[in-house]
């Protein structure tokens, strides 16, 4: 049946009551946005919280998520000094008020405009332009625009511009009102006769949505046990690795000419959605979190489908992008993870040949074919694509979220540990708690600092390299994110995992710090310096499943004894060239995660 008039009568008259009473509503100045999160702080760590109401947000602390969803932010802590409303006054001379800026602040808004200016009147090719654009901005950055107040628009005495629509949207309401019940009464009744020719149709309008093919597991590990597969050598962290490296080398590529390459590890549809994605290569890719939403097991295929959900920030040209995306990935149960000494490099799954000898798919030197998906993992699609233009948010204040809830704690957390210290006698919890509190100190003075040197000891390649990007983009800003009188109240023991090659604990951290942001000028433009904040966050250390020896809270090389400044950036020892972040001599903190996305499958 074709709709009825009744329907477009509606919407008309409600429209039109809404667009009145649209006009006597207040608007607030400046509508509370900025490129910011719901409730989280900016902080730089990183870890995998950037899952659903996870943040790439705004105080950052060292540990805090770093990055935010989109959503609105609170107005609390804002660079705005927003005076209370006065009365209305209907006296000749009266005035609306005007918002007013912090100075500090409001120099550096001036700058911060003036410089996305010169980015967006110079391209990148024209950097001597851009270079001298931007020094001049920081030298003398443009005057505001001169705020001018609307006209005069207010009611003459006893006049109210609320009494004069009243009458109009009050009868135009009541019309759309009766107009809105007729229509939908015509469509309970047109639906009424469809279900009466056709219970199919209803099956299929009322219904749930369909659930995707195969069995749902409760993670990657249970689907490969369910398939009665044999790969001993699947471990979660080096899985983990393995998709942050091929995530990076993807964006990498993606609008390159070498984008061919990457058929090793897509299908031929996922490849052309990641090609589309823009026409600028990627650059300085980080990872915020990488969180699996969903794992099935198809029984007739053999294979393990995993939905893995990335957020995550990177630059094209001048342009920082916050993005969330969501690829599945497949793998035949029959096929083994990659060893260990290559489960975080990105090359051919069959011989480990570089990826340029991969053509039309198929591997130039074993004549393989990775890209179906029965030697390796396999993206099968990119789902859910959000490019937003902006970068992290590095000034401003937000509360807060899931501090009080109760600490997620593992079933078998007990029989773990237990197991853990009969192989082990040496790691004692009290020890363990030193590594922890040696890592946490480590990490807010560096930080504090900008000066990664102090941790680089204590963490994980990708831990780090996500510090690295936020201390950079502080600097860029000419901002400092300080973390005063760091505190650790308690720890609580979550989760323990263990693999063919790694031991992983998982303890939940209660802290609190003095969190703020200074500008060049030494101005609080974010946080408070005066009043702790409290928060808590999940952190979890991994070590080799053959290490055996008491937790050290000594920076020194494990290896050799070398002074923790022979500690090279690249994790690895000057004197005796060890790798010892990597989890081969202690344990290391590869991963924060947030209270309120933190779970356990």
């Amino acid at each position: 049946m074709r709709p009825s008039s009744v329907g477009k009568l509606a919407s008309f008259a409600f429209g039109l009551a809404l667009v009145l009473m649209a006009s006597i509503v207040h608007a607030r100045p400046g509508g509370g946005q900025s490129f910011g999160g719901s409730g989280r702080s900016s902080t730089p760590s990183g870890g995998s919280s950037w899952g659903s109401g996870s943040s790439w947000g705004s105080s950052s602390s060292p540990s805090r998520s770093s990055w935010d969803s989109p959503s609105t932010p609170s107005r609390s802590g804002s660079i705005w000094d927003s005076p209370s409303t006065p009365s209305h006054d209907s006296s000749p001379g009266y005035t609306p008020p005007v918002m007013t800026l912090n100075p500090a602040a409001e120099r550096l808004e001036r700058v911060q405009l003036c410089r996305s200016n010169c980015f967006l009147k110079l391209t990148a090719t024209q950097q001597d332009q851009q270079k001298s654009c931007l020094d001049e901005c920081e030298r003398n950055p443009p005057p505001a625009p001169e705020y001018h107040p609307p006209p005069d628009f207010r009611e003459p005495p006893g006049t109210s511009m609320t009494a004069f629509f009243l009458w109009p949207v009050g009868i135009l309401s009541f019309v759309g009102v009766i107009a809105l019940g007729a229509y939908h009464l015509q469509r309970r009744r047109d639906a009424e006769w469809a279900s009466s020719m056709s219970t199919s149709i209803e099956a299929a309008e009322m219904g749930p949505p369909p659930e995707p093919a195969g069995i749902k597991q409760p993670s990657i590990e249970a689907a490969i046990a369910s398939l009665r597969a044999k790969d001993d050598s699947f471990s979660w962290v080096l899985f983990e690795d393995f998709v942050y490296s091929l995530y990076a080398e993807a964006h990498t590529l993606r609008a390159t000419p070498n984008v061919g390459r990457l058929s090793a590890y897509f299908s031929p549809a996922a490849l052309d959605q990641i090609s589309m994605l823009s026409t600028v290569p990627a650059k300085a890719i980080i990872v915020g979190s990488m969180r699996v939403d969903d794992v099935r097991t198809d029984e007739i295929e053999r294979r393990v489908v995993a939905r893995v959900a990335f957020e995550s920030n990177y630059t094209e040209g001048p342009q920082s992008f916050y993005v969330r995306e969501t690829w599945v990935l497949s793998r035949s149960a029959d096929a083994k993870s990659r060893p260990l000494e290559r489960s975080r490099t990105v090359d051919c799954p069959g011989c480990g040949a570089p990826l340029d000898k991969i053509v039309a798919g198929q591997c130039g030197y074993c004549r393989a074919t990775p890209g179906e998906g029965n030697l390796d993992w396999r993206v099968d699609a990119i789902e859910g694509v959000v490019r937003e233009p902006r970068g992290p948010l590095l000034i401003g204040t937000t509360e807060e979220v899931g501090t009080d809830f109760p600490t997620v704690v593992a079933p078998d957390v007990t029989s773990r540990w237990a197991a853990l210290v009969q192989r082990d006698e040496a790691v004692v919890w009290s020890l363990f708690l030193a590594r922890v509190s040696a890592t946490f100190s480590a990490f807010h003075t560096s930080w504090s600092s900008q000066d990664l040197r102090a941790v680089r000891p204590f963490l994980s390649d990708n831990l780090f390299a996500t510090q690295e990007y936020w201390i950079a983009a502080y600097k860029s800003e000419s901002l400092r994110n300080i973390t005063e009188d760091p505190a650790i109240a308690t720890v609580h023991l979550s989760r323990i995992t263990s693999d063919a090659h790694f031991d992983a604990i998982t303890v939940r951290v209660y802290a609190s710090c003095k969190d703020y942001t200074l500008n060049a000028t030494d101005h609080v433009v974010g946080g408070n310096r005066d009043k702790p904040r409290q928060y808590s966050e999940y952190w979890t250390f991994i070590r080799g499943a053959g290490v055996r020896g008491a937790p050290k809270t000594d920076p020194a090389c494990p290896n050799c004894g070398a002074p923790s400044s022979a500690i090279e950036m690249a994790g690895t020892c000057g004197s005796c060239h060890a790798k010892i972040t990597n989890g081969s001599f202690d344990w290391v903190l590869s991963r924060i995660e947030q209270d309120e996305v933190y779970r356990i499958a």
